[in-house]
């Protein structure tokens, strides 16, 4: 895998959470809205972008 050159932050709210994600200077970012059922859906569905994104590391951090 290539080196990381993304941080994803994820924070939980309601039914949505917000990505922040950039590989050019963290400018980028997406709302991605879907019905939060439990942290572990969550870090399966973060891992799958990840996979798709290509993306080697990452930190991710949930607030309630």
């Amino acid at each position: 895998m290539p080196l990381a050159n993304a941080i994803i932050t994820m924070t939980a709210f309601k039914e949505k959470a917000v990505l922040v994600s950039d590989e050019k200077h963290f400018k980028k970012t997406e709302e991605i809205g879907f019905q939060l059922l439990s942290h572990s859906e969550i870090q399966q569905d973060l891992k799958l972008r990840l996979f798709q994104n290509q993306t080697a590391n990452t930190i991710v951090t949930f607030s309630s």
